[in-house]
């Protein structure tokens, strides 16, 4: 499980870029406050591989709301997103 509430710095930062990553490829339920800036650098795709809506990729474009929270903690009780799982990239 991984909540960002990213600033500007955190774009920048490689080790926090790696971390959303790995939690993303570990298939693990991710909530973006005001943060869609960091999934895009970190290269997080919006949808699952088929294009379906990923329900355990919740973005949230205002950090003053919470409407997300119910669908995050959805998303905690599967534990993981396994539609999202793909080959592992070849060096």
């Amino acid at each position: 499980m991984v909540v960002i509430q990213a600033g500007a710095d955190m774009i920048q930062n490689a080790n926090a870029l790696d971390f959303v990553r790995l939690q993303y490829r570990h298939c693990k339920p991710i909530l973006s406050i005001a943060s869609d800036a960091l999934l895009s650098e970190a290269g997080i795709p919006a949808t699952l591989p088929d294009g379906s809506v990923d329900p355990a990729l919740i973005v949230e474009k205002d950090e003053c709301q919470t409407t997300s929270l119910e669908q995050f903690k959805k998303a905690l009780e599967g534990h993981r997103s396994f539609a999202r799982e793909t080959p592992m990239p070849r060096a």
